[in-house]
């Protein structure tokens, strides 16, 4: 679970190896196309890392991108 400064709790979803995110209703909040989901909370209050193509950026709490899959290194992003 995945939980972000009490706002809203999600679960990570696999199929193969690609990952989304549903909230506690099972309803898909984050399309299951990333690489990687890490945890919102660690670089801003409301967004989480996402890997996709060996490449990184931000998504929401709703799952909109918010900075661009588009960086070869988390540290990149600006």
């Amino acid at each position: 679970m995945f939980s972000s400064n009490g706002v809203q709790s999600l679960a990570q979803v696999r199929k193969g190896n690609y990952y989304g995110l549903i909230d506690t209703k099972g309803k898909l909040v984050v399309p299951i196309e990333y690489e990687s989901i890490g945890n919102y909370g660690v670089y801003n209050p409301k967004w989480a890392l996402v890997k996709k193509n060996d490449k990184f950026g931000f998504i929401n709490l709703e799952g909109e991108v918010v900075v661009p899959v588009k960086y070869d290194d988390p540290e990149d992003v600006e």
